[in-house]
């Protein structure tokens, strides 16, 4: 199913590609799509002007979705809880605003680093869905790399080994995927 067959959740994103279906992963693309094969369930969150939260199957459908302001780390990682918590989830994607440190060595990995959002800079969003999700498989990634993943595996690259993703919105990014690999830069 297209991305653009696919009801928007008005993220602002772009007016035709809605990043519902992605799930942003790091370095580690196959190893995560091998291990939610099988289930019937996966989450993707996306962090920026406002959350959008929904549950998938493993053919880009939407289950349930919602939406709700970002605010403090605090108050907007308890929305995210209570959205998910009590429901079968297998695995975490998180599409996040930045800068971010995407960088599995890193000892600042899965951070929002140095941001201008208010209350955000050096908040270690993955710890946090980690400590309340123990064990659960958690992938962390920018937005437009999240948005430009949901493309190649369910929208319009489906089928294509590369494809790039661009946003003009709250600041202008984008992602890319070559060879089935998303492609980072020096900081992400």
């Amino acid at each position: 199913k297209c991305m653009s067959e696919t009801d928007c959740v008005g993220c602002g994103q772009c007016r035709a590609v809605c990043p519902t279906g992605a799930i942003t992963i790091k370095s580690n693309v196959h190893e995560v799509w091998n291990a939610l094969a099988d289930k019937n369930n996966r989450v993707v969150v996306q962090i920026a002007p406002a959350v959008r939260v929904a549950i998938g199957d493993e053919f880009g459908n939407v289950l349930e979705r919602d939406a709700f302001p970002t605010t403090t780390p605090t108050e907007t990682v308890e929305n995210i809880f209570k959205f998910f918590d009590g429901k079968d989830v297998e695995a975490i994607g998180l599409g996040c605003f930045g800068p971010i440190d995407p960088d599995l060595n890193s000892p600042t990995y899965g951070y929002i680093t140095t941001t201008p959002k208010p209350g955000w800079g050096n908040y270690n969003i993955v710890g946090a869905l980690k400590e309340h999700y123990p064990g659960m498989p958690i992938g962390f990634d920018t937005d437009v790399n999240g948005a430009a993943l949901g493309e190649a595996y369910f929208g319009a690259a489906k089928g294509l080994d590369s494809a790039l993703y661009l946003t003009i919105g709250t600041g202008i990014g984008g992602g890319a995927v070559c060879e089935g690999k998303l492609v980072h830069g020096l900081l992400h």
